[in-house]
């Protein structure tokens, strides 16, 4: 038993959670459990009590649109419907209907009790699955298509925190680049992607996005260029350069024409003298003094740190990207690849 009191002025309320049963029965998206939540309230002396039944009952009665219907719904008769509601109006002290030649109507109030019940109800189905997730062994394999950056400087942290938890989960990752990343997904040979970039998902691709990463894109340049005396640079300062590029359908190269486009510089202003598939070949052709290029600061951290490159900061431009783990809101999701959603979607709160 769990008793938390909270004051609110001069009234307490103590909510006491007695008993919630996993046994439950879906009817048409409405739950229903054998046993409830049942949360008690003390104000001013007056006693009533808050079941988790009448607020399904409030939720099935707004949707269905009418007493009548919830009550079919539900396999309760029409005045077990009107006696919930009475209910729910003591517990609140307040009129959360009113009557219309063409029925019941949500007043004010009732649409804010409506919205917070539905809140409630989502929640409690939401933690009754991660309960028995928890309580179930996972198993599975999570196929997710990845661009260069996130996939081998983000994935790998948090594919280790999240085997730590479901050891019997694998995963495959392909990395390429984001365009890629995109069709697996949409295609569904991939359970999710993990992206630089939103500018390269299709337009007819349904998605949703969990940020999972920030960084910058920063300059780099080889350790004796006449630039590597420098901290920074300007936009300016690269265009005559030879310029090493990602390929397109690269994240890298559409968020640097973004930032160009954002700048007032024409993308085709810079003189590439390579495409390149990857940012490990970019740097070790700047290494060798082929050209400059702008790569993600993550990538190019390690590269200095091994003084192949010079990194310089970019003046004058929003040079920063989110890095994304997105799902095919219209496609299948393996148990796993939910499991992980859900976790990179906590982690991300939690870590801001």
């Amino acid at each position: 038993m769990i008793e938390q009191n909270r004051r609110f002025g001069d009234v307490f309320e103590c909510i006491t959670i007695q008993s919630l049963s996993p046994c439950y029965c879906k009817r048409k998206s409405i739950f229903r459990y054998t046993q409830y939540f049942q949360f008690g309230v003390l104000a001013r002396g007056d006693q009533v009590s808050l079941r988790i039944d009448y607020l399904i009952t409030l939720v099935t009665a707004v949707e269905s649109g009418s007493f009548a219907k919830a009550a079919k719904k539900l396999e309760i008769t029409e005045g077990g419907v009107s006696h919930h509601m009475r209910a729910l109006e003591r517990y609140f002290g307040a009129k959360l209907f009113i009557k219309t030649v063409k029925g019941a109507k949500l007043t004010e109030e009732g649409k804010i009790v409506f919205d917070v019940a539905k809140d409630v109800l989502e929640r409690l189905e939401s933690t009754r699955r991660i309960i028995i997730d928890v309580r179930e062994a996972l198993r599975g394999i999570v196929r997710i298509g990845a661009s260069t950056i996130p996939g081998e400087h983000v994935l790998p942290h948090l594919i280790g925190e999240f085997k730590e938890k479901y050891p019997d989960v694998n995963f495959v990752v392909q990395i390429s680049d984001s365009k890629t990343a995109f069709d697996k997904l949409q295609s569904g040979d991939a359970d999710l992607a993990a992206v630089g970039t939103l500018i390269l998902a299709p337009k007819d691709l349904k998605y949703e996005k969990i940020p999972i990463g920030e960084e910058k894109l920063v300059l780099i340049v080889s350790p004796d260029h006449e630039l590597a005396r420098k901290e920074s640079a300007s936009i300016k300062e690269i265009l005559p350069l030879p310029f090493m590029s990602r390929e397109k359908g690269s994240g890298t190269r559409a968020e640097l024409e973004r930032f160009l486009k954002e700048s007032n510089v024409d993308p085709s202003q810079l003189k590439i003298r390579m495409e390149l598939g990857s940012t490990e070949s970019i740097i070790t052709a700047v290494s060798e003094g082929i050209g400059v290029s702008i790569v993600s600061e993550s990538a190019a951290r390690k590269a200095e740190k091994a003084k192949l490159v010079k990194i310089l900061q970019l003046r004058g431009v929003d040079n920063r990207r989110k890095l994304y783990l997105v799902r095919n809101l219209r496609g299948e999701c393996s148990k796993p690849a939910k499991i992980l959603w859900e976790y990179a979607r906590s982690s991300h709160a939690l870590t801001g």
